[in-house]
């Protein structure tokens, strides 16, 4: 969540306070000032659901050498 946090005030932050870096016409300006909030969230949630698709895959892969090592197909 920390992680999350940092992220998304890091992201958010220069874009708000600098959006002359990306373009110099207002009405882009605008309307990415618009699109501040989504963006914080979903910076905010990417560290959490990476971690929780990490567990989901080491998650499968337990499970299927649990399965093999039980049939007794296990490689060394």
């Amino acid at each position: 969540m920390v992680t999350g946090l940092i992220l998304g005030a890091i992201g958010t932050l220069v874009p708000w306070m600098f959006p002359k870096i990306f373009s110099s016409d207002p009405e882009v300006v605008q309307e990415m000032h618009k699109v501040l909030i989504p963006y914080f969230i979903a910076l905010c949630v990417t560290p959490s659901t990476h971690r929780l698709e990490g567990f989901e895959y080491l998650w499968k892969n337990i499970e299927e050498r649990g399965k093999d090592l039980y049939r007794g197909n296990i490689e060394r």
